[in-house]
């Protein structure tokens, strides 16, 4: 900001005063604020014109149709919605359309009641046309076809046949007006962010410009105001001719009211700064505001992270430790530990045999079908079944024990018993057993092997499921566990529950293998361990 001088401030006033005494000679009793006054510009400012690119410019839709004595059908064609509408009349009927006709065609091919070549023909053989009588090659065939189309019954046939021969150009024209859309969209799309940005651009020069021009005219009131304040006490000493004392008493207060402009220009720097500091704390606070939610967010995204990898670890594990079980079960040494622990084929046999009346029980439809024996393991049900002129055949994964089986001449399948099972058709069994089976399946497994089995049986069928008994403190302390592909122990009641509840009837529980070494000497403990080391739940398909 430039100083303000004084001594030129006082040749000013001098020159002013000279200038006044002129206009009283001039201008005789007028009041001294009536007099002309100086005009004050606010420095070099000028208007802001728009600038000339800061247009709104229309999408192109097309060109006019040029003036000839004949068109071709095409000529038309190229055009869509309104501009066809307009060229159709100016080169038909060579005028432009008139505002019934032009809003009454556009909404015809709108809403699909009219196409083109329909707006053509009205327009070419209508009474103007025909005076007019402009030709149009290839319109006459296409506007009778159309007419043709129109008649009741015939002209359905007659689209019918006609759009299954045309389908591939009318895909094609349907491509065609999709490119057409997308290039207007395009158009739109692009004139309207050059617009944007122009605008953008022309109103911060605006802005600027405002700022500017109002600076301007804020110091020129500020030293408008105070130079005439000082006039009118110059006139006022020179009215009441003041001394030189006076007039240096009017150069302090010059200096002073410099020194205060100053300052008050400081002061709203001052302000000017605060206010913006005091945006951009507001907008920190904002940015601290969105780094903790954040912080929040990422710890919440952590601990879900933790959280899946904890339960993929878990299934991880539980994958392995399921493969590592079927390998087991599916290897040489799988058939040993059975061998050590299930007891001699013989003995297997003899157990075995306590289900052979609830066979003869059934009814001979059912006697007579196919019987499945899940997890048949060595084949001592198996080879049961076939002494009794029963046909069965036998599910197994273990490598070792299915060439037994089949060495010994019984039908087995290799494969895994819930994925044999459903891929049975249904009713196709009259018997479905599973002897120390569903203790190596977890519960849904389980509930899916009931389900399927009771699908699979035909009405009147029968299923067994037998398993190791923890009703005996033995069983269910100990001898459970030594097999360590067993899931848990499963008490009888939970069984029969699970079966009833998936649809099996008249089931019954039947402990079988009653432990033959019993203490003497205890008798609470005889009882619990005296009790059956086995049991079966016994269900039928009504």
């Amino acid at each position: 900001m430039s100083e303000i001088n004084i001594d030129e401030i006082m040749r000013e006033i001098k020159a002013r005063a000279a200038r006044r005494r002129n206009d009283e000679q001039l201008f005789p009793g007028r009041h001294p604020e009536e007099q002309p006054q100086a005009s004050h510009t606010c420095g070099d400012l000028h208007p802001v014109d728009v600038p000339p690119r800061l247009r709104v410019r229309r999408v192109n839709d097309g060109d006019a149709l040029e003036f000839r004595t004949a068109y071709s059908l095409a000529d038309f064609l190229q055009y869509h919605d309104s501009l066809f509408i307009r060229n159709a009349y100016r080169g038909i009927l060579g005028r432009e359309p008139d505002e019934q006709g032009y809003h009454y065609y556009l909404t015809k091919l709108r809403n699909g009641a009219f196409n083109k070549i329909d707006v053509l023909g009205r327009l070419r053989y209508s009474t103007e046309g025909r005076y007019v009588a402009k030709r149009i090659r290839g319109l006459v065939l296409p506007f009778v076809f159309n007419s043709m189309c129109r008649i009741p019954m015939v002209g359905y046939l007659v689209r019918l046949g006609a759009g299954i021969l045309q389908l591939p150009r009318i895909i094609n024209s349907i491509y065609r007006s999709e490119a057409f859309t997308q290039a207007q969209l395009t158009a739109i799309r692009q004139n309207a962010g050059e617009f944007a940005e122009e605008l953008e651009m022309f109103l911060t020069a605006t802005a600027q410009t405002i700022n500017t021009l109002i600076d301007a005219v804020t110091r020129n009131k500020t030293d408008q105001s105070s130079f005439e304040q000082v006039r009118r006490e110059v006139t006022a000493l020179r009215t009441e001719k003041a001394g030189q004392a006076e007039l240096l008493q009017v150069k302090q207060q010059i200096q002073h009211l410099s020194h205060t402009k100053a300052d008050k220009e400081t002061l709203t720097n001052i302000q000017q700064q605060l206010a913006e500091i005091n945006v951009i704390a507001n907008e920190l606070r904002g940015l601290h505001i969105t780094i903790q939610r954040a912080l929040q967010q990422l710890r919440e995204f952590q601990q879900k992270m933790l959280a899946q990898e904890h339960e993929f670890t878990e299934a991880i594990d539980e994958l392995q430790e399921a493969l590592a079980e079927e390998e087991m079960m599916r290897g040489a040494s799988y058939a040993a530990f059975e061998e050590n622990f299930r007891g001699t084929r013989e003995e297997v046999k003899r157990r075995l045999g306590i289900y052979m009346p609830y066979l003869e029980q059934l009814p001979p439809e059912i006697k007579t079908m196919t019987m499945l024996d899940l997890g048949c393991g060595r084949g001592e049900w198996l080879e049961l079944l076939q002494e009794h002129a029963y046909r069965a055949i036998g599910v197994e994964i273990n490598h070792r024990m299915i060439e037994a089986c089949r060495s010994s001449g019984f039908d087995v399948i290799e494969d895994d018993a819930i994925n044999y099972i459903k891929n049975l058709e249904a009713e196709s069994m009259g018997v479905v057993t599973g002897f120390h089976v569903i203790e190596h399946l977890t519960l849904r497994n389980r509930i899916r092997l009931f389900d399927e089995t009771l699908r699979v049986l035909a009405p009147g069928g029968m299923a067994i499921f037998e398993t190791p008994n923890p009703e005996n403190l033995m069983v269910g302390a100990c001898e459970f566990y030594s097999d360590p592909t067993h899931k848990r122990p499963i008490p009888p009641a939970t069984l029969q529950y699970f079966m009833q509840s998936c649809g099996f009837l008249n089931t019954v529980i039947l402990r079988v293998n009653k432990n033959e070494q019993q203490p003497a000497d205890n008798q609470p403990v005889e009882s619990l361990l005296s009790v059956e080391k086995d049991y079966a739940v016994i269900g039928y398909k009504g």
